[in-house]
């Protein structure tokens, strides 16, 4: 019971730790991604997109999610995989080398700049990655110009309610409540918001 209660704490705490350090590979990203989807609900479907659509995966990791957005938008779709990680970058510059992924486009970002072009998507994907973000009113004050009208941006991320308190220890998640707030700050409004996933919180937000 004891070995087993180690074990949880470790695999809910300590690697997520990590994870926000960037001491874990970008293959080890897409395992954990993995993990996490078999384990919840799959939140595609929830995202509404459609055929041609073009999708930004901010904070891609190792690109999991990236090639699943690819596979909803479609050959006539574009999905870019964002990251400031050039490692992360060239893994998934690899996959879709392996993969024939057409697709998609791998763009190394830097922390102040997502190396978007104005009016380039339809809606940005941000998984676990939102509390990672540096100086967020301002970056998402400025990422407003990367969406086309109509444009949406999906955030996903730990919530410290569904996790305990040890988690909050490490920093590795963020209050809902202040999600929302900062994106009415930067100029956002919330769309729809969804309570299905174990350790997450999940909302869409508008431009305002």
């Amino acid at each position: 019971m004891k070995i087993g209660f180690i074990i949880h704490i470790l695999s809910i705490c300590i690697i997520p730790y990590i994870l926000s350090c960037g001491c874990i590979s970008a293959e080890h990203f897409n395992e954990i991604a993995a993990r996490e989807e078999k384990e919840s609900a799959n939140v595609i479907p929830y995202l509404e997109m459609k055929k041609g659509d073009s999708v930004a995966d901010l904070g891609a990791g190792g690109g999991y999610f990236s090639f699943k957005l690819a596979e909803a938008v479609g050959d006539s779709g574009k999905v870019y995989a964002v990251d400031i990680d050039p490692e992360s970058i060239a893994f998934i510059r690899k996959k879709i080398a392996e993969k024939k992924a057409g697709n998609i486009e791998a763009v190394l970002a830097s922390y102040d700049d997502s190396r978007l072009k104005p009016a380039s998507v339809d809606l940005v994907f941000i998984r676990n990655a939102y509390h990672d973000f540096q100086n967020r009113v301002p970056y998402f004050t400025r990422l407003k110009s990367v969406l086309k009208p109509g444009g949406r941006i999906a955030i996903i991320d730990y919530d410290p309610s569904k996790l305990g308190f040890i988690r909050g220890i490490f920093g590795h998640a963020l209050d809902e409540k202040i999600i929302i707030a900062e994106m009415k700050q930067a100029g956002y409004a919330k769309q729809k918001s969804y309570t299905f996933l174990k350790q997450q919180s999940f909302n869409i937000f508008f431009v305002e």
